[in-house]
């Protein structure tokens, strides 16, 4: 019943232009990118997804991962008003949450700062804000997952950039498509995330 609701929130998302149009490749691509979350995944405990926007992969990691609660950052109000109508309408308001906003902004709120054992990124942006933005927000400890073009040998990632955030272990994963996998092995420092916009106007490489 789940899986049936999830395809219809999918067509939805695609049909008000928060996704594209191969909608077989987007489930295929959020199926393995929750496979990959869910092996390094030891819960329960909570998540955060930049760019949810229209709620891939971050609905499908909620039906995988059944003990993860998630907190879906999205920025366009419109967007986010979709995603807490698919939230109610998947029947997961007890585990998933929305917030409106940047993500800069969330990683220097105290409810958010350095909260997360999972951050997860599909299509947020180029690596450097992404990466400030994420460890922002991920416990030390913790694993952060980021969607990786075909092919990928994980160079567009900076070694000393990464430790700079707190980040290290580096790995890119093949399970069909590449994703990058990042431990957060130390605190970000508290110049970071620099205030809202910085990290995708000057981004640190």
């Amino acid at each position: 019943m789940y899986r049936e609701k999830l395809r219809r929130s999918i067509l939805r998302a695609q049909a008000i232009g928060f996704i594209g149009d191969d909608i077989e490749l987007i489930e295929r691509h959020s199926e393995r990118f929750a496979e990959v979350c869910q092996s390094y995944w030891d819960g329960p405990g909570s998540g955060a997804d930049l760019g949810s926007g229209g709620g891939v992969p971050a609905f499908v990691i909620a039906e995988l991962i059944e003990d993860i609660s998630l907190l879906l950052i999205e920025t366009m109000e419109k967007r986010a008003a979709f995603l807490r109508e698919e939230v109610a309408e998947l029947g997961l308001s007890n585990r998933l949450r929305v917030y409106c906003g940047r993500g800069e902004d969330a990683g220097r709120e105290p409810e958010f700062r350095e909260r997360f054992a999972l951050v997860t990124a599909r299509g947020f942006g180029p690596p450097s804000p992404t990466v400030e933005i994420g460890s922002a927000l991920l416990a030390l400890g913790g694993v952060m997952v980021v969607s990786e073009p075909p092919n990928s040998d994980g160079s567009r990632w900076q070694p000393e950039v990464l430790a700079e955030l707190g980040l290290g272990k580096l790995a890119v994963v093949e399970r069909e498509f590449s994703f990058a996998v990042f431990e957060k092995v130390d605190r970000i420092g508290d110049r970071y995330p620099r205030r809202s916009g910085v990290p995708f106007k000057r981004p640190l490489f």
